[in-house]
């Protein structure tokens, strides 16, 4: 029931905003006839005929110029009728083909976790098989755990072994997707995210030798640099915030503060401390551009008072804005302690 309830729930999101094609192309009214009309056929769980409708006006030369609408909705067809994977691969194909385009916002912003932990390997369908199969062979050395907390079950051999295959893999591809993708998994098992007993604030005796392991004796401080260096490169490897990537390096850096505040991950009891005010400050500036994402709400939640060291208020902006002052200007002078009769003179001077 609960996994019903989430798919509801995230079909009623993607279809509570408006339909658009690829960005600038208003969609003539016979193709928008079409697509509702296929809309209206998985809506009473035809698929068949919903897919079928879609694929043709795809492959249509009328068509073709509104690829990303098509897949779109080919993608919440096969999503509803729960086939995962397929529904990836349609996403991931936009988010590839339209990066800036509303409709894959939409999908990074209510699908980017849920693709991850649902589909496994078939994300990576659309990449190399070598890459693929590298991939798939890694998760035989531990259980990733997401999140959300919906978890890959795989045979145990040696989480140390899984870090040492990761890293090999970091330096083998050059591509910023699978270079990303792979830090992920590095930084998940450094952060202590996984079953295995392995990481920051989780580790313990594991496996039945751990001679040759130099992954086994390593101290909390060094599974938490590990992890930050992890989520630096995560960090490099993501364009800007229309990057396919860019909602899971929200993510990460999240669900890192919330252990280093040492509490649940949807816990009412969150309060930043020294050591992840900084990590609740990143999700912050990360989603200046999303002011609804939901992990800055959480963030600013947790941040507290703090808070409002770190945002500008529309009405504030506005106020200062006239007089040469941007958001970053004033998040500079208020972390300077600069008296607010002061800001123009300093902004002048460069303080």
């Amino acid at each position: 029931k609960r996994s019903n309830l989430m798919r509801l729930f995230s079909i009623i999101l993607l279809l509570s905003y408006s339909v658009y094609a690829q960005e600038g192309n208003k969609i003539p009214a016979d193709i928008q006839k079409k697509i509702d009309e296929a809309v209206d056929y998985y809506n009473v769980y035809l698929f068949e005929d919903s897919k079928k409708l879609l694929l043709e006006l795809l492959y249509s030369d009328e068509g073709e110029k509104y690829e990303a609408e098509i897949r779109y909705h080919l993608g919440i067809a096969t999503y509803t009728e729960g086939l995962n994977s397929v529904a990836g691969k349609q996403w991931a194909i936009l988010r590839k083909k339209y990066p800036t385009s509303s409709r894959a916002r939409e999908i990074a912003r209510v699908f980017s976790s849920i693709m991850q932990e649902h589909q496994g390997d078939s994300l990576f369908e659309h990449e190399s098989f070598e890459f693929r199969s590298e991939i798939r062979y890694s998760h035989l050395f531990w259980d990733p755990k997401y999140a959300t907390r919906k978890m890959f079950y795989g045979e145990l051999i040696e989480p140390g072994r899984a870090v040492e295959y990761y890293e090999k893999l970091l330096n083998k591809y050059d591509d910023p997707d699978k270079k990303f993708l792979i830090a992920m998994r590095l930084f998940y098992l450094y952060a202590g995210f996984n079953h295995n007993g392995y990481g920051f604030q989780n580790q313990k005796s594991y496996g039945q030798n751990t001679e040759g392991n130099k992954y086994a004796k390593y101290q909390n401080s060094t599974f938490k640099s590990e992890s930050i260096r992890m989520l630096n490169l995560m960090e490099s490897y993501v364009k800007d915030d229309d990057d396919s990537n860019f909602q899971l390096l929200v993510e990460s850096n999240y669900v890192i503060a919330v252990r280093l505040s040492d509490e649940q991950f949807w816990s009412e009891k969150i309060k930043a401390n020294e050591l992840s005010e900084p990590f609740f400050v990143k999700v912050v500036t990360l989603t200046e551009n999303s002011p609804n994402n939901l992990y800055r709400t959480f963030a600013l939640l947790w941040l507290g008072d703090k808070a409002n060291k770190y945002i500008v208020s529309d009405e504030i902006l506005n106020e200062w804005e006239p007089l040469g002052l941007s958001r970053k200007d004033i998040l500079g002078l208020r972390k300077n302690k600069i008296p607010q009769e002061f800001w123009v003179q300093a902004i002048k001077k460069n303080v």
